[in-house]
């Protein structure tokens, strides 16, 4: 028995032109067009739609002290996205105070129990460590100061976003003929223990600054909602599933769980790196789970599954 497993990250953001309606004193414009594309594997041992694509923008003006602002929305005539489904690019115009420094452009972001008078003055973040999303919303988020955004408008180089959940899927493993090499049929999977509320921005508490974790840098940020998913009764037939970060402890591992097989079985599977150890959920980053031989430890049940020794371990 022998699993793999992927890992993903990106999406980018360029600026271009600014808007030829001339900004209002004491503002600036600002003018970009959004991509999101594939995310990037990482191998590794063996929640929700994908947000329907960037569907509006926001953007968190910060002063060169790094004191909140206020924020703009992008949304009619100053987003026009790709047509696309999901819309993973876009035209996006704004215009923002001429004091304004550091911008977090943040997507799908819904606000309407941000009050901006409550954060007045107070720091980056004090402000993006606030907020949360709920499951079924993807967020992508990138920070970047307005300097930065003209350097990128003058040379073309897009600017990553980066989405705020894991992705998982499960598949059989075929050879270099496009052949599964075994006859494993996967009838579905779920995720479960993950937790319900994800944070949109990136904090890593050690070094106090936003950074993007990675592989070699791995770190979660988690929402002080630390309620998990209600309980799931059985596997889904989604082809992908997306989840929030989580520390993945020993103690508390995330479970994938998966029906099939010649006698309809379903199987736990535990998140592990190569030498068996519990890896971190990162955000934007693809757990693909490979079923590449005979799996053990099949349960007739999906509530025994959840309590058999995982099939990888």
């Amino acid at each position: 028995m022998l699993f793999a497993l992927l890992v993903a990250i990106s999406c980018q953001e360029e600026l271009s032109c600014p808007s030829e309606v001339e900004a209002p004193e004491g503002y600036v414009n600002l003018s970009f067009s959004a991509t999101v594309p594939d995310m990037d594997l990482v191998s590794t041992r063996a929640v929700d739609p994908d947000g329907g694509g960037i569907q509006h923008i926001i953007l968190y003006c910060f002063d060169s002290y790094g004191l909140f602002i206020t924020t703009v929305s992008l949304s009619g005539d100053e987003h026009t996205p790709d047509g696309n489904t999901p819309s993973l690019t876009g035209t996006f115009k704004a215009t923002v105070p001429d004091h304004t420094d550091i911008v977090h452009i943040v997507g799908n972001q819904v606000i309407t129990d941000f009050s901006e008078d409550e954060f007045r003055n107070k720091s980056e973040f004090e402000v993006m460590s606030a907020l949360e999303a709920s499951a079924g919303r993807m967020i992508y988020w990138a920070r970047r100061t307005v300097t930065q955004l003209k350097e990128h408008q003058e040379s073309g180089y897009p600017v990553e976003l980066i989405r705020n959940q894991a992705k998982v899927t499960v598949e059989v493993e075929k050879d270099q003929q496009g052949n599964p090499v075994t006859d494993f049929e996967v009838v579905g999977f779920v995720v479960t223990n993950t937790n319900a509320f994800g944070t949109v921005a990136p904090y890593h508490h050690p070094t106090d600054r936003f950074l993007i974790p990675s592989v070699d840098n791995p770190f979660v940020t988690l929402a002080e909602n630390d309620s998990k998913l209600g309980d799931f009764l059985d596997v889904r037939g989604n082809r992908e599933e997306y989840v929030f970060e989580t520390r993945n402890d020993i103690d508390d591992p995330v479970n994938v769980i998966i029906k099939g097989g010649p006698d309809n079985l379903y199987y736990r599977i535990l998140l592990l790196d190569g030498d068996g150890s519990q890896i971190m959920i990162l955000r934007n980053h693809h757990y693909k789970v490979m079923i590449s031989d005979e799996l053990s430890y099949g349960e007739a049940s999906f509530e025994d599954a959840l309590k058999a020794p995982a099939t990888n371990n």
